[in-house]
């Protein structure tokens, strides 16, 4: 969709609400009589519903794409049906013109605006995640009783992915992974601690 996140804040974040509503409200008594239009919506509705009860730490983790993948296909049925309206409806025929072109803007927007990500910050998220695998392998052959993470790592917010490297790569259940939150110690006996190495871009796993 958009590239919202370089403008996304709390104090905006309302004024969004209050443009995305009102474009919503618009489209739906401008083509309250099609049933497609409506269908939709709720599709899109009933696909935002699950990510309500997510438990994140910011109210703008919601707005990641992966959660709206479906909320598209909503919104697809929608502007596609509103484009066929005004097709057939000749005395719109500028303005579904002029919609065409907006589309096709948007597409090429959101094809360069993707390019250039992948091109960026996915290296980074790629070599993260190769560093957590080599971690992981190195301490399955360690074979320690607890795991610590260090507090200064890439993505600190989500171990979800940390547990699942562990627990697949390493066979290390949740319950024996730390997660630090203030400075590193040393590992004791029969413990290691995982470090992420700025310099490297790597892991850093640390035994006694």
């Amino acid at each position: 969709m958009i590239p919202l996140g370089w403008m996304m804040s709390s104090n905006s974040a309302f004024l969004l609400l209050t443009v995305s509503l009102s474009v919503l409200g618009y489209i739906l008594y401008r083509f309250r009589t099609i049933s497609g239009v409506w269908f939709g919506m709720m599709w899109s509705v009933c696909a935002t519903l699950p990510v309500l009860f997510f438990n994140a730490d910011t109210w703008h983790v919601l707005l990641a794409s992966r959660y709206t993948y479906h909320v598209r296909i909503g919104v697809s049925i929608v502007l596609a049906i509103a484009f066929v309206s005004l097709i057939k409806n000749n005395k719109y025929i500028r303005v579904a013109h002029r919609f065409v072109w907006v589309i096709v803007a948007g597409i090429v927007f959101q094809f360069v605006f993707m390019y250039r990500t992948t091109q960026t910050a996915y290296p980074y998220v790629y070599q993260t995640g190769r560093a957590m695998v080599k971690a992981s392998e190195e301490i399955a052959y360690i074979h320690p009783d607890h795991v610590y993470i260090d507090f200064y790592r890439p993505f600190a917010q989500n171990t979800a992915h940390m547990v699942g490297a562990l627990y697949v790569l390493s066979g290390m259940l949740e319950k024996d992974i730390y997660f630090l939150e203030s400075v590193s110690s040393t590992p004791q006996s029969g413990d290691v601690l995982v470090k992420w190495n700025d310099t490297k871009n790597t892991y850093d796993v640390l035994s006694q």
